[in-house]
């Protein structure tokens, strides 16, 4: 969450050189094309020469006119790069075509929620949570994730949040569609979303198959469509888990800290961290 950027040369052949403090050097040279979104291209990356010799990682390009103003300042480069871990299972949607077992999904929202507690406690908000923004590191039944995707994120300390259609659809809080200038949206939109991810990952469905479904809900003219979550047998801290952070007012809404305290993850948070060292 700290601004971070290494010396780097671009040398022919997809060929990167980095210079590190030490003075040591490394090359990585690219070796496929793992995606491509609105905010830029992934590339999957190996170190062929240096300490790090037969890692691989995962590199994000981005074009200069998503790279904030201040990093054009600083980044006297044509083009603007994200180094990051590389998940070899891809990304959580590939592994929901089915809905899974509920503790399987609370394991996964553990994770998802520690994260946007660190987002959060960085002052900023990711916007655009969602499965195909979590990463999978270790498959089911013990699932190790990671929030990925930081292309919308925002730093929201000292300033409002305006900006209408930031993120996806199906997974955007309601005011994010079309923020008031007089109340701008907070961090709570993140909540939303974690509750809807949540949702989708235990029903095999989204909670609404409409704008206008989410907004008769929005504005209290609907209930909240719990029956996919019954017909999945969920339990009833399952379904108040995620109603809660989905709660119609922003401020009424669980913070991710007040997620982590809630009945249906706290119980998992000793397990998640021998995940953790299982898995690393």
């Amino acid at each position: 969450m700290k601004t971070w950027n290494l010396e780097t040369n671009f040398l022919p052949h997809g060929i990167k050189k980095h210079t590190l403090k030490s003075g040591h050097t490394e090359l990585w040279e690219r070796r496929k094309k793992l995606g491509r979104g609105a905010f830029g291209t992934v590339w999957k990356e190996t170190c062929v020469s240096g300490a790090k010799a037969g890692s691989v990682r995962a590199v994000k390009q981005m074009p200069r006119r998503h790279v904030s103003l201040v990093q054009r300042e600083l980044i006297a480069l044509a083009k603007f790069y994200i180094a990051m871990d590389f998940a070899r299972y891809g990304d959580l949607e590939s592994h929901i075509s089915h809905r899974l077992p509920e503790r399987e999904t609370a394991l996964i929202m553990v994770q998802i929620t520690r994260a946007v507690r660190c987002i959060h406690e960085h002052n900023f908000v990711h916007r655009d949570l969602k499965p195909s923004n979590v990463l999978v590191v270790c498959r089911r039944p013990t699932w190790h994730v990671k929030v990925a995707d930081f292309g919308v994120a925002k730093n929201i300390q000292g300033m409002d949040l305006h900006t209408s259609y930031m993120g996806t659809r199906g997974f955007m809080a309601p005011e994010i569609y079309s923020p008031s200038r007089l109340s701008a949206y907070t961090a709570a939109v993140d909540m939303w979303s974690l509750g809807t991810v949540a949702f989708r990952v235990r029903t095999g469905r989204l909670p609404w198959d409409s704008k206008d479904e989410k907004f008769a809900y929005y504005n209290n003219i609907s209930s909240f469509p719990d029956l996919p979550l019954v017909r999945s047998g969920s339990s009833k801290r399952c379904k108040n888990f995620i109603e809660a952070v989905m709660a119609r007012k922003p401020v009424d809404r669980l913070t991710a800290e007040q997620a982590l305290g809630h009945k249906w993850l706290r119980r998992l948070g000793n397990y998640v961290d021998m995940i953790y060292n299982r898995c690393s």
